[in-house]
């Protein structure tokens, strides 16, 4: 994705905005990201934690993982080291906290895997550790990424300093979440998630059936779409950060064409049809299912984005547009002016939302016209003011759509 850099930038490094930021702002939704929002999202982001274990999944879709993630989107349109400064300080303790080899948690394989567990020890499966990871990569890949995107801080010290030996210099710290990423997929993920043939697939392994009784039919099933989105975000930034480097073009083949089969996967389970005189789109949870809940969803659409946007997937406009026209005909309901909970439509025992699920706004670009982009900017801005990735997709989108960036 091209982005849109602010003249504001500049600004921003040097704005001594002291008070404490009890919120974030959308001061304005037809407008360019603003001096005022974006020292407020600086601000807010400022006071949040980070986390010394990923319980809970806090570094996939917990606040530690988004609050990284928000860091890195609003970095790409502003380039303001003191926001990139904050995504660092993010993937160190990422990193830091990754189960240790020597005297880590011994998981399901039977070893100290390089993966950050999601359950608690003392729980029947607290030995899983699985697909999840993938996030974990992707984020911190993708401040490995933005990092070796801007050669002209390559040589100069770490802002934040360097308190546990990752790199002094922004090269160096990259080199390091390069390197240890590396070694995370190397020694985990690709023995375990990723099939001879490319697919996500649950490992076929009887220690993976001994974690409970939901874990003894899954192996060999498709890993659901939404997890898969956190596995091709870690081999699609991995692999970006080595095109930069140009140091190992096997490796980005080879993580480009999981991503792509995997993708092309997707695709092929859609379940198209029209409403309203448009071509929109049924899919599920995983592959050969129907009416994936909106919040699973996000993942989902967050992934195609990042693929369409990234460019070397094949990926037709068309295809995009479709999905945007299921968001604003099916998702939304214009009567009550709120959001269901199943990408079909309805709502299975949950009440439709207010508000949608941070990542459905990227869909909003590629409407043909404002109207989308109108109804979620609504919705969201208010969710937006205390949480950072919803901040953060429409302070992106709103640069995009207002900057001259309309794809």
């Amino acid at each position: 994705m091209k982005r849109i850099f602010l003249p504001i930038a500049v600004a921003l490094t040097i704005l001594n905005f002291t008070a404490a930021a009890a919120e974030m702002l959308i001061e304005k939704t037809d407008a360019p990201a603003t001096t005022n929002e974006l020292a407020a999202f600086k601000a807010f982001l400022k006071t949040q934690p980070t986390s010394d274990n990923n319980v809970g999944n806090d570094w996939v879709y917990g606040s530690a993982g988004k609050c990284t993630e928000s860091l890195g989107m609003v970095y790409e349109i502003t380039r303001d080291r003191e926001i990139l400064d904050q995504m660092i300080r993010f993937a160190d303790d990422a990193l830091a906290c990754r189960n240790n080899p020597t005297n880590g948690r011994i998981i399901w394989t039977g070893k100290r895997e390089l993966c950050w567990p999601n359950k608690a020890e003392n729980v029947e499966d607290g030995k899983y550790s699985g697909s999840e990871n993938g996030d974990v990569v992707a984020h911190i890949g993708y401040c490995a990424q933005l990092i070796l995107q801007t050669p002209a801080i390559w040589t100069n010290a770490v802002a934040i300093g360097d308190s546990r030996g990752y790199g002094k210099t922004y090269k160096e710290r990259a080199l390091t979440y390069v390197r240890e990423m590396d070694k995370t997929i190397d020694s985990f993920i690709l023995p375990n998630f990723v099939t001879t043939n490319l697919q996500y697939r649950w490992p076929q392994s009887d220690l993976y059936r001994a974690l409970g009784s939901r874990y003894t039919n899954a192996p060999g099933n498709p890993i659901p779409w939404n997890q898969q989105t956190m596995l091709s975000g870690g081999f699609l930034r991995l692999a970006d950060c080595h095109k930069i480097l140009n140091d190992d073009s096997s490796r980005v083949k080879n993580y480009h064409a999981i991503v792509q089969t995997n993708m092309d996967w997707f695709l092929s389970d859609l379940h198209p049809y029209e409403r309203d005189g448009h071509t929109v789109y049924d899919w599920g949870y995983s592959a050969g299912r129907k009416s994936e809940d909106v919040p699973h969803g996000g993942y989902d659409i967050w992934g195609l984005c990042r693929a369409y946007e990234h460019g070397d997937f094949g990926i037709p406009k068309t295809t995009i547009t479709n999905f945007a026209n299921t968001l604003r005909y099916v998702v939304y309901d214009s009567t009550n002016k709120n959001f269901h909970m199943r990408v079909d439509g309805t709502n299975v025992k949950k009440t439709a939302r207010a508000s949608v699920a941070a990542s459905w706004a990227l869909l909003s670009v590629y409407f043909p016209n404002n109207e989308l982009y109108k109804i979620v900017a609504r919705a969201n801005s208010k969710p937006a003011q205390t949480r950072p990735l919803e901040a953060a997709f429409l302070l992106t989108v709103k640069q995009q759509r207002y900057a001259g960036n309309n794809f």
